[in-house]
């Protein structure tokens, strides 16, 4: 048995050689293909070939089955719904459970092997996500997340005014001075977008330690409930 996923295509080959082949579905006339002894299978069944050697006056037949699995759905259901949110705030995402494993482009890798992930968009952003099914078939999600600011420039502007982020640049540590009557969550990246550390509902004060930061140059996304600040930390 040959066993390929839904949309997938097998590739039959008969000994080459032979005179005439003349491939048949799940019994029906067959089509004959002269030399052609390879095809390309999309539909499930039974495929059955003929050859013929006119030489020797021999005719040969042989069949295997081609056995298709569809393909799991993954049903990607967000908290909120729709994928519609505040700058600042955070959104589900959750998809069917059962699968062997899960990609994601979320730039976290603890979200791999995950049927649920939080993320913290600062723009719009399409999140993908990818599965394999027990019988090795691929699932594919594109989940469109749209960010408003929610009229809150005003508020956010004066409360990142108070965050104080220093020694910067640094050879160590670097502290985090907040609001003291706020929290937020501190996520810290790679210049390439891969997220290094996340702190969650931080205040007053994170001191983020060489463990985390080696040398290099780091991208901070401080997320308050009703906006973003970004900046940039280097350590020497």
């Amino acid at each position: 048995d040959i066993e390929i996923c839904d949309g997938d295509t097998a590739i039959l080959e008969a000994t080459n050689g032979f005179d005439t082949y003349s491939w048949a579905l799940n019994g029906s006339t067959g089509a004959l293909l002269g030399a052609t002894h390879v095809i390309f299978a999309t539909n499930p069944g039974i495929y059955t070939v003929v050859v013929t050697d006119s030489v020797n006056n021999c005719v040969d037949i042989d069949s295997i089955e081609v056995v298709m699995y569809p393909v799991t759905l993954l049903n990607p259901v967000t908290v909120p719904s729709p994928p519609m949110i505040c700058l600042g705030d955070s959104l589900v995402i959750e998809v069917n459970t059962g699968f062997i494993g899960y990609w994601w482009n979320t730039g976290n890798p603890n979200d791999t092997d995950q049927d649920r992930v939080v993320v913290y968009p600062t723009q719009d952003f399409t999140y993908v996500v990818e599965a394999l099914d027990m019988n090795g078939c691929e699932a594919r999600e594109e989940i469109e997340v749209f960010i408003d600011t929610c009229n809150n420039t005003e508020l956010i502007n004066l409360f990142f005014e108070e965050v104080e982020i220093y020694p910067n640049p640094t050879n160590s540590f670097v502290v985090i001075d907040l609001p003291t009557s706020e929290k937020i969550d501190v996520l810290v990246y790679s210049v390439t977008g891969q997220l290094i550390s996340d702190f969650i509902k931080v205040s007053n004060n994170l001191v983020i330690t060489e463990t985390v930061l080696s040398k290099g140059t780091y991208i901070l996304h401080l997320i308050h409930r009703n906006g973003v600040m970004i900046d940039k930390i280097i350590v020497q």
